[in-house]
């Protein structure tokens, strides 16, 4: 189109002299004939082509690139919003997948417990109900308060004591010594399940489960250590810590780890850091 723009803008000149005005108006040394391309006109006529076709190709140039870079920055947002739908999609589906979890847990320590104590049994459901109140609530929002977080640990934790009640102990810290903080919803809940469930494994001595909290500038450090038995090696990761990596992954991207392992002093030690958010954001996508 440049090419056919060019060379036309020439002769649709000549043409226009030609039909607008007469030889005589334009006086001798104007008039102009089809023979006369031949000779010096013709290098006219290039260097009208030339002209032409650089006009064209910069204002080709200028809209098209206009419109490319519409339609990328309309591509960009709409990537964009399906990135936060789909971010949202799989955060609501690694929270349905922890609520289940800790509920079988739960009910298959209550189980265990109701034909050899009733009334411990009995006590345990009441316990139980208070957190299946929290759980709901827990389970649909993307953040909630460190606080919160640690009195639902807290609650599952003492659940578990009175199934275990001569073996399995914990070390929370106090509500008043814990900062005003946001952390994912239930991000503490898997690895509390986790500490209970590798602590009271293969061995029959006493498990201690114990969180520490800690910030650094920016910066917050969850740390859930619990003594394991003698030898204990771990085996592939489970469930409960791939759901942390990949809420992490996905909230923050690469801002946010987890390191779990057993120390050689003879304890699992699972870190979790994290930005420090003093205020509670909508979602934190993986950039």
């Amino acid at each position: 189109m440049a090419i056919a723009f060019a060379l036309l803008a020439r002769p649709a000149l000549w043409a226009g002299l030609e039909l607008t005005m007469t030889h005589k108006d334009v006086g001798k040394d104007y008039e102009m004939h089809l023979a006369d391309w031949i000779g010096p006109e013709l290098w006219v006529w290039l260097a009208a082509f030339s002209d032409f076709l650089v006009r064209y190709g910069f204002g080709l140039a200028i809209v098209t690139g206009f419109a490319t870079y519409k339609r990328f920055r309309d591509a960009e947002v709409r990537v964009l919003a399906l990135g936060r739908q789909w971010n949202a999609a799989r955060l609501a589906a690694l929270r349905m997948q922890l609520s289940p979890h800790t509920m079988f847990n739960l009910l298959h320590t209550i189980r265990g417990q109701i034909a050899w104590d009733p009334a411990v049994a009995q006590t345990m459901v009441v316990q139980f109900a208070d957190l299946l109140r929290r759980l709901p609530n827990a389970g649909e929002r993307d953040f909630s308060r460190l606080a919160d977080e640690i009195q639902f640990a807290r609650l599952y934790l003492e659940l578990q004591s009175r199934r275990f009640a001569d073996r399995l102990s914990s070390e929370l810290p106090d509500r008043e010594q814990v900062p005003d903080v946001w952390v994912p919803s239930l991000i503490l809940q898997p690895l509390v399940e986790n500490a209970v469930t590798h602590g009271l494994a293969g061995h029959a001595g006493p498990v201690t489960v114990s969180l520490v909290v800690s910030t650094q500038p920016e910066r917050l450090l969850l740390t859930l250590t619990n003594t394991v038995a003698p030898g204990f090696s771990a085996g592939p990761e489970g469930v409960g810590l791939r759901n942390v990596r990949e809420r992490l992954a996905v909230q923050f991207g690469a801002a946010a780890r987890l390191e779990a392992g057993v120390r050689p002093e003879g304890h699992w030690v699972a870190t979790v850091e994290l930005p420090l958010l003093r205020e509670a954001p909508s979602l934190v996508a993986a950039s």
